[in-house]
Protein backbone atom coordinates (compact mmCIF):
# COMPACT_ATOMS: atom_id res chain seq x y z
CA UNK A 1 0.00 0.00 0.00
CA UNK A 2 1.33 3.49 -0.17
CA UNK A 3 1.50 3.49 3.50
CA UNK A 4 4.11 1.33 4.32
CA UNK A 5 5.55 2.55 7.73
CA UNK A 6 8.20 4.67 6.18
CA UNK A 7 9.03 6.80 8.83
CA UNK A 8 10.73 3.86 11.15
CA UNK A 9 14.01 4.84 11.23
CA UNK A 10 17.47 2.91 11.66
CA UNK A 11 20.82 3.95 12.19
CA UNK A 12 23.13 1.68 10.56
CA UNK A 13 26.72 1.56 11.51
CA UNK A 14 29.07 4.95 12.81
CA UNK A 15 29.67 6.20 9.59
CA UNK A 16 33.17 6.42 9.59
CA UNK A 17 34.92 7.77 6.79
CA UNK A 18 36.03 4.30 4.62
CA UNK A 19 33.88 2.26 6.60
CA UNK A 20 30.84 2.43 5.10
CA UNK A 21 27.61 2.13 7.27
CA UNK A 22 25.96 -0.99 7.66
CA UNK A 23 26.64 -4.14 6.08
CA UNK A 24 25.99 -2.99 2.43
CA UNK A 25 27.87 0.16 2.41
CA UNK A 26 24.39 2.38 2.80
CA UNK A 27 22.86 4.68 4.50
CA UNK A 28 18.96 4.26 4.54
CA UNK A 29 16.70 5.49 6.39
CA UNK A 30 14.41 3.25 5.37
CA UNK A 31 13.73 0.60 7.93
CA UNK A 32 14.20 -3.45 6.22
CA UNK A 33 11.42 -5.22 4.51
CA UNK A 34 10.56 -7.22 7.49
CA UNK A 35 10.28 -3.91 9.68
CA UNK A 36 8.02 -2.72 7.07
CA UNK A 37 5.81 -5.79 6.60
CA UNK A 38 5.34 -5.92 11.33
CA UNK A 39 3.78 -2.06 10.65
CA UNK A 40 1.61 -2.95 7.98
CA UNK A 41 0.47 -6.16 9.91
CA UNK A 42 -0.34 -4.01 12.96
CA UNK A 43 -1.93 -1.17 10.94
CA UNK A 44 -4.24 -4.31 8.92
CA UNK A 45 -5.05 -5.64 12.61
CA UNK A 46 -6.30 -2.50 14.12
CA UNK A 47 -8.18 -1.08 10.80
CA UNK A 48 -10.13 -4.39 10.75
CA UNK A 49 -11.32 -3.69 14.42
CA UNK A 50 -11.93 -0.08 13.92
CA UNK A 51 -14.10 -1.25 10.51
CA UNK A 52 -16.02 -3.95 12.67
CA UNK A 53 -17.24 -1.05 14.79
CA UNK A 54 -15.82 2.07 13.96
CA UNK A 55 -17.75 3.80 17.07
CA UNK A 56 -15.84 1.84 19.47
CA UNK A 57 -12.66 2.98 18.69
CA UNK A 58 -11.15 5.18 21.67
CA UNK A 59 -7.74 6.25 20.84
CA UNK A 60 -7.39 6.85 24.59
CA UNK A 61 -7.81 2.79 25.02
CA UNK A 62 -5.35 2.07 22.25
CA UNK A 63 -2.70 0.01 22.76
CA UNK A 64 0.61 1.22 20.27
CA UNK A 65 3.02 -1.38 20.24
CA UNK A 66 6.71 -0.78 21.42
CA UNK A 67 8.88 -1.18 17.94
CA UNK A 68 5.87 1.76 16.93
CA UNK A 69 6.14 3.53 20.45
CA UNK A 70 9.94 4.07 20.77
CA UNK A 71 9.60 6.06 17.08
CA UNK A 72 7.45 9.69 17.83
CA UNK A 73 6.95 10.16 14.38
CA UNK A 74 5.88 6.70 13.50
CA UNK A 75 3.49 6.64 16.61
CA UNK A 76 2.07 9.96 15.49
CA UNK A 77 1.33 8.16 11.93
CA UNK A 78 0.16 5.27 12.99
CA UNK A 79 -2.19 7.14 15.47
CA UNK A 80 -3.47 9.58 12.74
CA UNK A 81 -4.07 7.18 10.10
CA UNK A 82 -6.45 4.79 13.03
CA UNK A 83 -8.51 7.95 13.80
CA UNK A 84 -8.41 9.03 10.11
CA UNK A 85 -10.09 5.83 9.38
CA UNK A 86 -12.25 5.66 12.05
CA UNK A 87 -13.58 9.43 11.04
CA UNK A 88 -14.21 8.39 7.86
CA UNK A 89 -16.84 5.43 8.80
CA UNK A 90 -18.10 7.31 11.79
CA UNK A 91 -19.16 10.09 9.26
CA UNK A 92 -20.25 7.77 6.79
CA UNK A 93 -22.97 5.68 8.87
CA UNK A 94 -26.53 6.92 9.35
CA UNK A 95 -27.41 8.47 11.94
CA UNK A 96 -29.92 6.14 13.23
CA UNK A 97 -26.85 3.63 13.50
CA UNK A 98 -25.43 6.05 16.32
CA UNK A 99 -27.73 5.82 18.91
CA UNK A 100 -30.62 7.15 18.03
CA UNK A 101 -34.22 5.07 17.90
CA UNK A 102 -34.39 2.37 15.35
CA UNK A 103 -37.40 4.33 14.08
CA UNK A 104 -35.87 7.31 13.25
CA UNK A 105 -34.49 8.76 9.62
CA UNK A 106 -30.97 9.57 8.88
CA UNK A 107 -31.22 13.48 8.89
CA UNK A 108 -28.41 13.43 6.32
CA UNK A 109 -26.14 15.78 8.49
CA UNK A 110 -22.72 13.83 8.84
CA UNK A 111 -22.47 15.27 12.51
CA UNK A 112 -20.26 17.98 11.36
CA UNK A 113 -17.04 15.73 9.99
CA UNK A 114 -15.87 16.26 6.95
CA UNK A 115 -14.53 13.01 5.17
CA UNK A 116 -10.61 12.85 5.27
CA UNK A 117 -8.64 10.85 2.64
CA UNK A 118 -5.80 9.06 3.91
CA UNK A 119 -2.62 10.81 2.19
CA UNK A 120 0.47 8.97 2.29
CA UNK A 121 3.42 10.98 4.41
Amino acid sequence: GADSGGEEEEEQGSGAAGSGPGRHGRVNKRPRKAGRQRYRDVIDAELEKIRLDPLAFDMALLEVPGFIAENPRLEEKFRRRLQGVADELRAARPEASRGGTAGSAPSGSSGGQALRTSQPE
